[in-house]
């Protein structure tokens, strides 16, 4: 298979597509031609990826069916405003946000990652250095913490999950933010979870310290292993 094909299969099955559930249920266009799908994508650096993903697209609708374009966002959640507001057409999330993505901007998921597997299990990894490998999850009380970023699955909701379910990390209820939030800063000593909504960022061990967003040195999967690396 053409490699630029197979570029175009990995953009298009990454993780949970979303569409705009009103775009999806409104009637079809008098002309096939006008229908414009704009792809949003959460950071100006998938721009180019995203450039060359729109090429092989025209290329694979030689009808000129659809237009295709790409549509800056600032964030996974701008790219839902964008998509339920009409600004765009489709995007691509985390499956951390689907519950948002539907609840808050009426959006419906209309592709999922297989990764090989026949069932839709999702699986977090935690990593610790060899040198600081803790007896127990209990021993990781006063550490320093790295997260893909705030809101994600395998690195915030599945991890901060577990350790509330097994009696590790207590829930605390008072204070101004969410209750995750409060959790988080009660168990750890530093953590990094960043993400553009500075009301939610938790920055104290990324790499800008005072303001962490998605542009983070430390924000997503490799940020998270490479800020655990740095310290």
């Amino acid at each position: 298979m053409d490699t630029k094909i197979l570029l175009a299969m990995v953009m298009l099955l990454f993780v949970v597509l979303f569409v705009g559930a009103k775009a999806q249920s409104a009637a079809p266009p008098v002309s096939p031609h006008d229908e414009d799908w704009g792809w949003c994508i959460t950071s100006a650096g998938d721009k180019p990826v995203c450039d060359e993903m729109i090429k092989i697209l025209e290329g694979l609708d030689p009808e000129k069916s659809h237009k295709y374009s790409c549509v800056v966002g600032e964030g996974p959640e701008d790219c839902m405003k964008k998509i339920s507001a009409g600004e765009a057409k489709i995007g691509v999330f985390d499956g951390g946000n689907i519950r948002k993505a539907s609840s808050k901007y009426q959006l419906k998921p209309v592709r999922l990652e297989i990764t090989g597997t026949s069932t839709d299990k999702y699986y977090s990894v935690g990593i610790v250095k060899s040198r600081n490998c803790p007896r127990n999850l209990g021993s990781l009380r006063g550490k320093r913490s790295c997260h893909s970023g705030y809101g994600r699955s395998a690195g915030w909701t599945i991890p901060l999950t577990f350790l509330v379910n097994n009696n590790i990390m207590p829930v605390i209820t008072s204070g101004p933010s969410s209750n995750d939030i409060q959790s988080l800063k009660y168990f750890f000593l530093k953590s990094c979870a960043p993400t553009n909504d500075n009301t939610k960022a938790i920055c104290s061990a990324c790499k800008n310290t005072t303001r962490c967003t998605q542009e983070d040195e430390y924000y997503d999967y490799h940020g998270a292993f490479r800020g655990l690396v740095e310290d």
